[in-house]
Order: structure tokens, then sequence, then C-alpha cells
């Protein structure tokens, strides 16, 4: 027979261990009256209702020195002995109320789990950086330090060869207590006193937020950052005649030299470069690196800092920002806003506008997908500008400084300007005249399929993104969602996998385009992109691939 109950906890303690080595890793050192059998092999089950604090699994104890386990099971069932059923005398009749389950210390429930993985013995050479491992989990978990000290006690007398002294394992317990385990951090909305936004150019580029500069190399991107630090450094006008709170200026560009191209220009806008600061690498040890932004976030902070002693800094540049994300994947979006979200944050404390540079992506797409890398950058950014050639400039001069993103305030319009080189060296010069283009086709979005809103492209656009994307003689394989990545592409999967399969029909010159299977039900789709020959390649070249002939113009290259 059998007595079926909604929950269980059996402590199992197996054959030859000693139950006082348990109570170190109980929720208050002792175990209360319970029924208690003893298994054939030698062990002993104690059986306790569950209770607030019994566990949602098993929990193994090897990990601290026990042979035995902790487990829980809804609807568990017991069986109770039958006279004349052998092999079945250890067990033992639940026919009372049993006692709740004490709970496990915290140190044992944050860390039983893992136990089965981490029960091998502990080296020389590793002893100290596992026990260090252990107690940082436990604090994590709530532990106090007398918790602590007793699972490393545990860990180092059952796994240590040999254990360390003792002395050393309470050092390492009081060293992890002195940390404050993670906490939930809320603020009621009532208790927030509401301010309007602050902004370092009206409208524009907002203090105290991530700003995005997003353009093609050679259209002056750079030298825009330098003209925006001049203003800011005088406190002069902007183009629009709005007001410059006036402040110091920090900058971090990984391709132009401070002496031979920032400095002439910084001179050429008629900035004070007294206020101006150049953070160029990171002293480490007796050798200088590159600033990687997800490590050295507290020496740019401490720039601000020190730059910030004679006049508040206004703006931090970031010039390209890819330049400085050191191991950080700019593809991987999850990984761009662990990177983004922390210098978004140190604007917030600075007050500083940051202002960060950066590509354009080859796939066509929406003007807000261009941005090289995550869309990561653009979504992370408060505030996003593309800059990009006036195509109805006859002398191909003209520069956009169109919006791209605007989540603080209703999107302006457009600036011209040109960039003009004289004897002081190149500079911008803005212009009034109106600007009538959009963002979606300056940036080379695609045009808006009629009737329905939604980006489209024709079958030559699609190939010759492909042509873009996937490099002559080389051949990509990919899901459709791949695909859409990789291309910028808007609309759904499904309409990209129908626009390939038009292709496929349809081949266009130097593209070969096939389905191909990738396990079940899946498939995907290979793009091979066959170069011309030597002798149609000339023929073949449309002015839109020509490069930019820019020899005239001032460039941020």
């Amino acid at each position: 027979m059998g007595l079926r109950l909604d929950r269980l906890v059996v402590l199992d303690i197996e054959g030859g261990q000693d139950e006082a080595a348990v109570l170190p890793l109980i929720s208050g050192g002792t175990l209360p009256a319970s029924p208690t059998a003893s298994t054939p092999r030698g062990g002993t089950h104690r059986y306790f209702a569950h209770g607030k604090d019994g566990p949602g699994k098993t929990v193994n104890l090897r990990a601290y020195g026990v042979e035995g386990e902790v487990r829980a099971g809804r609807g568990s069932l017991v069986v109770i002995p039958v006279p004349g059923r052998p092999g079945r005398d250890w067990l033992v009749p639940l026919d009372g109320p049993l006692h709740p389950w004490p709970g496990l210390a915290a140190h044992a429930e944050a860390n039983g789990s893992r136990a089965s993985a981490q029960g091998e013995p502990i080296p020389e050479g590793s002893r100290h950086t596992t026990l260090t491992r252990l107690a940082g989990a436990a604090r994590r978990q709530g532990a106090t330090a007398t918790e602590i000290e007793v699972l490393l006690a545990a860990v180092n007398a059952g796994r240590c060869r040999p254990p360390l002294p003792d002395e050393e394992v309470r050092n390492i317990a009081r060293s992890a207590a002195n940390y404050a385990p993670p906490a939930p951090v809320v603020v009621r909305v009532a208790d927030v006193e509401a301010v309007p936004v602050r902004w370092t150019w009206p409208g524009r580029i907002p203090a105290a937020k991530l700003t995005l500069l997003v353009g093609d190399p050679g259209l002056g991107k750079s030298l825009l950052t330098l003209y925006f630090a001049a203003v800011v450094s005088r406190g002069a006008l902007w183009p629009g005649r709005e007001p410059s709170e006036q402040g110091a200026v920090v900058i971090l560009s990984a391709e132009d030299d401070v002496a031979d191209t920032i400095r002439p220009r910084l001179d050429a806008a008629g900035a004070d470069t007294k206020v101006i600061h150049a953070l160029t690498a990171i002293r480490d040890g007796a050798h200088e690196r590159v600033v990687c932004l997800d490590r050295d976030l507290p020496a740019v902070e401490a720039t601000i800092e020190r730059a910030g002693r004679t006049a508040p800094v206004r703006l931090v540049v970031i010039d390209p920002i890819s330049a400085y994300l050191g191991d950080v994947d700019s593809h991987v979006n999850a990984a761009v806003r662990g990177a983004l979200a922390p210098l978004a944050a140190l604007a917030q404390r600075t007050g500083a506008a940051v202002l960060a540079v950066t590509h354009l992506r080859k796939a066509p797409g929406q003007a807000v997908y261009r941005a090289m890398g995550s869309l990561a950058f653009t979504a992370a950014a408060r505030a996003a500008w593309g800059v990009a050639r006036d195509a109805k400039d006859p002398e191909g001069r003209r520069r956009l400084l169109l919006p791209i993103k605007a989540n603080l305030a209703a999107a302006p319009k457009g600036i011209g300007f040109r960039v003009v080189a004289d004897g002081a060296g190149p500079r911008i010069k803005w212009d009034t005249d109106p600007v009538t283009a959009d963002v979606e086709d300056a940036l080379g979005g695609m045009p808006p399929r009629e009737g329905d809103g939604e980006p489209a492209t024709t079958d030559d656009d699609l190939a010759g993104a492909l042509r873009r994307v996937v490099s002559p003689g080389s051949e990509i394989e990919d899901t459709p969602a791949g695909w859409a990545r990789r291309l910028g592409w808007t609309r759904t999967p499904d309409a990209l996998g129908r626009a390939l399969s038009r292709l496929t029909a349809h081949p266009r010159d130097g593209l070969e385009v096939r389905r191909v299977p990738r396990g079940g039900n899946r498939r995907g789709w290979m793009i091979r992109h066959t170069p011309p020959s030597k002798a149609s390649r000339a023929s073949d070249v449309s002015p839109d691939d020509a490069p930019p002939n820019d020899a005239s113009d001032a460039s941020d290259a």
C-alpha cells in the first residue's frame, strides 16, 4: 500500500556518512525530529513536509563533503511495508503529520545544484581560485559570512588536495562577505522630479545622451565633429542661430593625428583649444594601448572629470566608435548593447553629450538599419544623424546633414553644408538653401512599395545588393532570416525567399542562387558570386558602382 503526499522532502544520506556532517548545510544548523529509515546500503532517509523552504529540485550535497542529496517532488509516493513482503523492511510508515523541512543554508541552496559538476578533487594551484569563486557565488545568493565560511571549510576538507590552512579559508570567506549581494534598484515615479531635456545643439544633439553620426567615408563626418567641438568651446551660435552653452570637449579619434589634423582643423573653425582635450591612449605599465570602452570607461570618466576642472564638459566625441569596442562583436545585438549601456550611463552622470561616429553598411535598407554593425547602435542612441551627398547638386560638393532618428524631439529639417579649403585648412561652410532630400533616398534606403508603405526592391536591386554582400569568387549559405539581416531587408523573410526564388528561375549575371537543405524541414539559400571576365568587366560597370571622385573636396579620411 502507499500514501500519496502533495509535497515531500527526503534527506538521503549515503552509507558511511555521519549525519553531523550535514548539519552545517541546514538552515539553523539543526534537524528537527522526523521519521527516519535506514536503507539496505547503510544510508539514512529522513522525511519532511515540503513547507515554505522546500527545495524546487534535487540538491546534491557532494560538493560540501557529504555523500547525499535532498529530493523533493509533487505527488511523491512513499511505500509503507506490508507484512510478508521481503526486501521492504527498511521503509517507514508515515502515519502522522511531518515536520516542515527547515531549508538549506543560503550557500548550499545556491550551489548544491551544481555539485555533481564540482565534486572532483581540487589540486594544488587551483584551490584558492576555486574557493574564491564559490564564495563569490554564495555571496551573490545572499549567504552570510558564517555560511560562506562553513561552505568553504566543507569544500576545503572534502576536495582540496591538500587542504588550505584554516586561516586562509577564513580570509577568503571574510573577503567575499564584504561585497554587497545584488539587489534591485527601484524608483517610485512619484518621487522623481520631472525635468526638461537639456540640449547641446537644441533639437539636434541632446545633452547627457548618446547621439550617432552615420555616413560613408570622405563626406566630412570627422570635420563636422570638430566644428561641433569649436562651437561648444566658444559658446558660439549653431548654424540655425541657436545658442550653445560654453564648455569643454573630450575627443577620442582613432583615425586623425592631433598635431597635423585635429589641431589645424580646430584652429580653422575658430575653436578655443584650451578647453579641448584629446584622449589618445591608455598607459598600461610601460606601454600604451588603444582605449577599449568595455574595460577603460573609468579612465574615460576620469578624463572628463579632469577636463571639467576649468569648464564643464559639454561634448565627448568618439570617432569612430568601432575602433574603441575592443573584443565586443559589433554585429551582435546583446554585445553592442552591453558596451553602449555603460557609455550612455556615463553621459547621464557627467551631463556631456556623447557623439559617436560610424560608417554605413554596404547593404541597402531603411536608413535606421544602415549604420554599420548591429541595429543596437541606432537603437541605443537617442538621436541619429546621417551625412550624405546632395544628389541634386550639379557640382557634387554639397553635403546634407539629415535626421535618421529623434527620440526626444520632433525630427528637425536637414541642413546643407560644404567642405571648403583655404589657407587655414578645411572647414565647414553651412548654407541656407532648403533641403528637400529624404533621408531614405539620400542614404540608399529602398523606396516604398506603392500602396503598402513597405520597403521594396526590384529583382535587379536585390541582385546588386547580393553582389555587394557576397565577395567576388566566394559563396555564402544562410537561412532566409540570416539573409534578411545581411541585406538590411525590412520586410518578412518569406518575402525575401520569394524574391530569391525569382532569381533562381531568372538568374542575373555573376550570381548563382539556389536552395539548400539545412536539416529536417529547414532550408536555406546559397548565393555564389562569380566575377565577370576581364573582357566584360569594363562595360558592366555602372555609374552607381564607380568610386566617388572627390579629389577636390577635403574629407575626413
